[in-house]
């Protein structure tokens, strides 16, 4: 490696330039905000998955400790797996997607639409604030809200579908599960982990590990910053 190239890498605010100017490459760049989670050196596997669960669209594949973004560079669009053939309209033109239900504004959509709904849900904290977002419904479940803990139970059902449908897919060694949301702790990964094993051919789901990512807000930016070092070295 030339010294300045060597120099470049080292620079972490030079490497959030070059993410900036497009050094990362163009299939790469959706990837960003999961890279981190699925690539961190205590994850220890060689072939794992990360899934934003703010966005879903955003899961990085690591095989054989590589990025893998396909063809196109969209491998892993995990959000857009139909969960629910008769469900609502996706962004992507879809009907029923993963994102639909799962993504942080698909969870305050559904609580919303439930409180409307139900009138033993005003209950909640949550109905106190108009701008509650996702985070809130998690934060409000580790205190004990039920309803919150409800919702939050359900979206673990929805993720877990789609994880399992990844399993069985790439028999993969360790999902990484990142995003606000998961602030709630194991009120939401159990959930999440007892509908994959309900949904996971037994010998896929043998070998998972499902864990939450540990670098919330910060996955994204450093993601990008990793992968214009990558290209630039």
């Amino acid at each position: 490696m030339s010294d300045s190239r060597a120099a470049r890498a080292e620079s972490f605010d030079r490497v959030v330039d070059l993410a900036i100017d497009s050094v990362v490459r163009p299939s790469a760049a959706p990837h960003a905000p999961a890279v981190i989670p699925s690539i961190a050196p205590e994850s220890g596997s060689a072939s794992r998955a990360a899934l934003q669960v703010r966005v879903l669209g955003h899961f990085a594949i690591i095989l054989d400790g590589k990025l893998w973004t396909g063809a196109s560079g969209f491998a892993g669009e995990v959000g857009h797996i139909t969960i629910d053939a008769e469900g609502l309209e996706c962004v992507c033109g879809n009907t029923g997607c993963l994102e639909t239900v799962a993504s942080a504004p698909s969870i305050v959509r559904r609580a919303r639409e439930r409180l409307n709904r139900d009138s033993t849900s005003s209950l909640s904290r949550l109905g106190l604030n108009k701008n509650f977002t996702a985070d809130d419904v998690a934060h409000a479940a580790n205190e004990g809200d039920d309803f919150a803990l409800m919702m939050i139970e359900r979206t673990g059902k929805y993720i877990g579908t789609g994880v399992a449908t990844v399993i069985n897919l790439l028999n993969i060694e360790r999902i990484v599960l990142g995003g606000g949301v998961m602030d709630a702790g194991a009120l939401i990964l159990n959930p999440i982990i007892q509908e994959v094993k309900r949904r996971a051919f037994l010998r896929c789901f043998e070998v998972t590990e499902i864990v939450a990512a540990k670098l919330g807000p910060d996955a994204a930016p450093i993601g990008a910053a990793l992968l214009a070092r990558d290209a630039a070295v």
